[in-house]
């Protein structure tokens, strides 16, 4: 529904409340709903009146008398009340009935269609005889089955709801080939208003045909000029060409609102923002605040079946109306560009936010890295301080043990032959004097020296050096004696930190 409320939209310039109400009361038929909307706006004259009648009669053929007769009663039965409303509010009111229309408001709607229908007056006379005949075969079922028959026998047409949009555009065309060869204009497939607004995006007019495929001037028309290979090219170069059978729905909307003197035609049509500032006459369309749109040109009657005068025509209208072209190709440069640096803006701003992302990662990672070697300092430091405070735990321990030995020192023997008397220089100048048995380990001299200073060397390890001769007393003489060293009964020794 929506399509068609747009369409009529487009033709008749009504808002949109206004259009679907019109739609609604004419059984959602966009023909019936734009002959209304126009022979309204003529006065309600009887002319007037008889067109609505007509156009509400083709809305029950396009229907389909088989849907018309459906025996369910509360299907659309609304609406079916409102489109026989606007007939009678068009062309009076029918005679009176019983009343057992009411129970089969479709089955009214059609008898009041055919009351209202021109050149059947014997209707006038047998309307409530035909009723109730059509009633008393409703009510026994046997309607459907009598109308079934008479379309297998061929003496009722089978009717069907044409196709709409796309769907009618493209059966359209295939008609069209089928009958004059695939030569033609590019059919646009979809509706006049989408043409409409195709045009707009490309700046470019639309070309709307009218025709009726049977009549003669229709079809030697599109043998002529729809065929011809310089025109189709000419006007897929220079319009957005837009077909319409008169015997559609559509084509008859469109028909309705341009109004030409004969078919088939040839409309050249622009949007309403293209020709807004245009003055010019036929207007069609708009609503919602749009502007409606401009019919610039026709061409009909028989010139329309000469190639080069059309071509012409059509040439002439492009150049009278280059401004417009050129406005339009304008704004289309305008909002390309404006796209254009709109896209360059977004790069830029993507190009820059992925800038800083990566500047903002390579200052994250650098705050890591820091971080991890402040850790890393930290973990050194304290490892340091564990080991500084290890290291003096041992010079410590190492001060306790050196003093301990003191009291493992063997005694100091008397002055005699067997006494070994040692003199000990320290590093700080101090001089140590102690007699020792010459049967002693060098290791007890040693245990004197550290118990009498525990921190020689820092804790560290040391040996005994004799100067004359020089001789270093490594940590392998400390098992000897002192008579085996040579050192007895006299000797003068200073310490030497030992070597790592």
């Amino acid at each position: 529904m929506a399509h068609l409320v747009d369409d009529l939209m487009s033709f008749t310039g009504l808002g949109r409340e206004e259009a679907a109400q019109l739609l609604e009361a004419s059984n959602f038929d966009l023909t019936a709903a734009a002959t209304l909307h126009f022979e309204q706006q003529d006065g309600r004259d009887a002319g007037a009146a008889a067109a609505a009648v007509a156009a509400a009669a083709d809305a029950a053929e396009q229907m389909g008398v088989e849907e018309a007769l459906d025996l369910d009663p509360e299907e659309e039965a609304d609406r079916i009340e409102q489109a026989a409303a606007a007939a009678r509010a068009a062309a009076g009111s029918p005679p009176a009935h019983d009343g057992y229309f009411e129970r089969y408001p479709r089955l009214r709607y059609c008898l009041e269609l055919l009351w209202r229908t021109p050149g059947v007056p014997l209707l006038h006379s047998c309307t409530m005889g035909l009723g109730r005949l059509l009633y008393s075969l409703f009510a026994s079922g046997l309607a459907p089955l009598i109308w079934a028959s008479l379309q297998l026998l061929g003496l009722v047409p089978a009717q069907a709801r044409p196709p709409a949009g796309p769907r009618a555009a493209q059966r359209l065309q295939a008609d069209f080939e089928a009958e004059f060869g695939t030569t033609h204009p590019t059919f646009f497939r979809g509706s006049c208003h989408q043409a409409l607004s195709r045009s707009r995006q490309e700046a470019k007019f639309v070309l709307a045909c009218l025709y009726s495929p049977g009549e003669a001037e229709s079809i030697e028309f599109s043998r002529r000029v729809l065929s011809s290979p310089l025109f189709s090219e000419y006007v897929d170069e220079s319009f957005v060409f837009w077909m319409g059978d008169v015997g559609h729905p559509e084509g008859r909307a469109v028909l309705n609102a341009l109004r030409p003197p004969a078919l088939p035609a040839l409309s050249v049509l622009a949007h309403g923002d293209m020709a807004a500032a245009m003055n010019t006459d036929a207007a069609f369309g708009g609503g919602d605040g749009a502007p409606p749109a401009r019919a610039l040109a026709v061409i009909q009657g028989p010139l329309v079946t000469d190639e080069e005068h059309v071509i012409a025509h059509l040439s002439a209208v492009l150049h009278r109306y280059e401004p417009m072209l050129v406005a339009a190709r304008a704004e289309l440069h305008e909002r390309a560009f404006e796209r254009q640096l709109r896209e360059q803006q977004e790069e830029e701003y993507a190009r820059a936010l992925a800038e800083d992302q990566a500047r903002e990662a390579a200052e994250a990672e650098e705050q890591e890295r820091q971080a991890r070697e402040a850790q890393a300092r930290q973990e050194e430091l304290e490892r340091a301080q564990r080991k500084q405070l290890e290291d003096e735990l041992a010079k410590a321990n190492r001060r306790e043990a050196r003093r301990a030995k003191a009291a493992t020192l063997p005694a100091e023997p008397t002055t005699d032959a067997d006494a070994t008397r040692v003199v000990i220089r320290m590093p700080d100048g101090q001089r140590l004097s102690r007699r020792f048995a010459k049967e002693c380990k060098l290791q007890a001299v040693v245990d004197f020296v550290e118990s009498a200073d525990p921190d020689i060397y820092d804790g560290s390890d040391f040996d005994l050096v004799s100067n004359y001769p020089r001789k270093v007393f490594a940590a392998a003489c400390r098992d000897k004696s002192l008579e085996e060293l040579e050192l007895h009964p006299a000797a003068t020794l200073f310490t030497k930190e030992q070597d790592e």
